[in-house]
């Protein structure tokens, strides 16, 4: 595993008594991971007239380590494959894979 990310989730809570929100950045997971592209391209999306390219791809943790939640934000945080994954930010779309599994492959949407 070349990558070391972090995955955060943003929960907010109302207070029932004093009525205030409180919003708590929650990190599920920071370490060691793989991130790769499902595919080699790129689908091309048109939405209300704008373009913009949808690209998927997985994120592998090691077995054993917290469950990342549907929805959480994994940062890239350093690579030594690739530089330019350094950064990117991508959110879950769904559990992983279960089972016999040597990795917990996460798939991901990239935002950035």
């Amino acid at each position: 595993m070349t990558e070391t990310i972090t995955a955060r989730s943003v929960v907010e809570s109302v207070d029932e008594v004093t009525l205030v929100t409180t919003t708590v950045v929650v990190t599920h997971y920071t370490g060691r991971a793989r991130f790769r592209f499902a595919g080699t391209a790129a689908a091309d999306r048109d939405a209300g007239g704008q373009q913009f390219a949808d690209s998927d791809a997985i994120v592998s943790v090691p077995v054993g380590t917290t469950r990342i939640p549907t929805d959480a934000l994994i940062v890239v945080d350093a690579s030594t494959a690739d530089s330019l994954l350094v950064g990117l930010e991508a959110r879950v779309k769904a559990v992983p894979a279960s089972g016999q599994v040597t990795a917990n492959r996460y798939p991901v949407e990239v935002l950035s």
